[in-house]
Parts: C-alpha cells; structure tokens; sequence
C-alpha cells in the first residue's frame, strides 16, 4: 500500500499546468491503483508514462464505462490485464497474423495512447527475428517498446507510407476514411476494424444501392431484415437522401458496407477484397489483399 500512496502523491503533486475539476476526488485515483494495479511493475508503467490529466481522465472513463471505450481497452490489453481470448486487440492481431503474417514491415495507424495491438506485432516479430512494425498517432504516451518505430504525430493525406508492406488499425474512428483512401491511392494491402462508434451518414451511401456486388447486395438485404419496421422506414429515408434525425448516423455494420463497396468500385484485378462481420474481433473487419 505504501507503494500505491507514493506513486500517487508523486502523480498528484506533479507541476501540471490544467486546472482539474474539484468534483475530481483525490480517493478516486487511491481506488484506481487498489483496484487494477496489484502488481508493481504495472503502477510503475502507468506512472512512467501518465501525467496527471492523463491519470484522471483514465480514471473517469473506468468508472464511466468499464471495458467500453477504446482508451479503457488499450489499457487492459497493454498491461496484460485481461486474458488474451478476451482481448480484441489480440483476436486482431491473431486475424492479422493468419491473413497477412507478421514478417513484413508493418505500419499501424491510429495506435492510441498506449499501442496494444504493435505490443503483439512487436513481441511476435522479436520471437521471428522479422519484420518490423510502426505505430503511428498523435496522441501516443507509451513511446517505447523493444523494437517498436514510434512516430508521434497525426495521420494526413500526405503521410508518406510507401515503405510499408501492410498497413492496419485497430477502431481507427475518424481516421477511417483516410485510412481506406491512403490505402488505396498507395496501393497497399490492408486490415482495418471499425470502431463501434457510430459514423455521421455519408452523402453518397445511395451508391451503394446500386452496386452490382453480389455480396455487398447479400449484406444490405441481412443488414435490413435485422432492422424494426421502424428502422427499416429510417433507413430507405436516408438511401434516398433524406435522412432524419433518428438516422443522421449509421452504425459501424452499416458503414462497413459502405467502404467495402467504395474499395470494390476501384476495380483493381490485383485486389481482393473481403468484409468480415463474424470474427472474434467483435466489430466488422475491411481487408484488401493484393496478389503477387
């Protein structure tokens, strides 16, 4: 316990220059290190590597919605702290590895602060003695991992990511749409799993009723019959442009289709391309796979 107090009035009386809110109790932060950091090695991590704003908004999201935010997953997954069949980043990683293999340069987008899916890239490339994997994101604080490239900066249509044999992200969220074009437009093999979170209703999705796509037409009829009678009405009001505004977002089921018909209108013979809605990842799964 004593190393518990001492890390947190190290954390606690750190120079911060954010003003943090006074509902914010110093108990909060003793119950976070009581309840999820028993083992010292893991306090000493999160200490190393959290600043106190950090801290508290960690602390928040747990007691928000445990296990329901990407930040509050990231933080299991890298310091071990759920077994791995129940770790999406794991199952992630294993669907990467069975699709793709591991011994390649690697590039990962949207890492998030602490980057649990390079984590297993990087620990199974040091097993292999090959390849090589970048974690790419602003908003990185875990900066160092064995042989993991950390880049701390934010994705953008310039990003040059032409030295990379595979690009994936894992819930990339608002990055998703750049990712699928950087890919594209750079001829890159990818994996890439939404996010659950749900995406403003892009202004071109009609197009997809139009597809010529056996698949694609077999997802919109399984994704329509799933929907009440009143989600049904919603969503022909939105395919025919006049979405309201119980249907102003799409989930990421349905947003899944939408960009892997978008890959499939590229009509690259060297491509395949595959949408995965049952995996253990839990959320849908776009890959492109170019042939050799």
């Amino acid at each position: 316990m004593n190393d518990i107090i001492s890390i947190v009035n190290s954390v606690l009386n750190s120079n911060s220059s954010s003003v943090v809110e006074d509902s914010f109790e110093k108990d909060d932060i003793y119950s976070f290190y009581e309840k999820y950091c028993q083992d010292k090695s893991v306090r000493e991590s999160i200490y190393k590597w959290l600043n106190r704003d950090d801290l508290i908004k960690l602390v928040s999201d747990l007691d928000d919605s445990f296990y329901n935010t990407d930040l509050v997953s990231q933080f299991f997954s890298y310091f071990n702290m759920v077994n791995q069949d129940k770790d999406d980043f794991y199952n992630f990683f294993l669907l990467l590895k069975k699709n793709f293999g591991v011994n390649k340069n690697i590039l990962e987008i949207g890492s998030g602060w602490f980057p649990s899916l390079g984590k297993y890239i990087d620990n199974y490339q040091m097993k292999i003695g090959s390849g090589r994997i970048t974690c790419y994101d602003e908003a990185l604080r875990v900066l160092k991992h064995n042989n993991v490239n950390f880049v701390k900066e934010s994705i953008t249509k310039d990003t040059n990511i032409g030295n990379y044999d595979l690009v994936c992200a894992h819930y990339s969220c608002s990055a998703t749409d750049l990712f699928v074009d950087l890919c594209i437009d750079n001829h890159k093999e990818f994996i890439l799993s939404l996010c659950p979170c749900k995406r403003n209703y892009p202004t071109d999705f009609k197009e997809v009723m139009h597809s010529k796509s056996r698949k694609t037409a077999l997802l919109l009829n399984e994704y329509f019959s799933s929907l009440s009678w009143e989600g049904q009405r919603d969503f022909m009001y939105a395919l025919n442009g006049r979405p309201n505004e119980k249907y102003e977002k799409i989930n990421n089921k349905l947003y899944a289709i939408y960009l892997y018909q978008k890959m499939l209108n590229q009509k690259e013979k060297d491509s395949f391309y595959d949408l995965l809605l049952d995996s253990q990842v839990k959320t849908p799964v776009l890959l492109r796979k170019i042939k050799k």
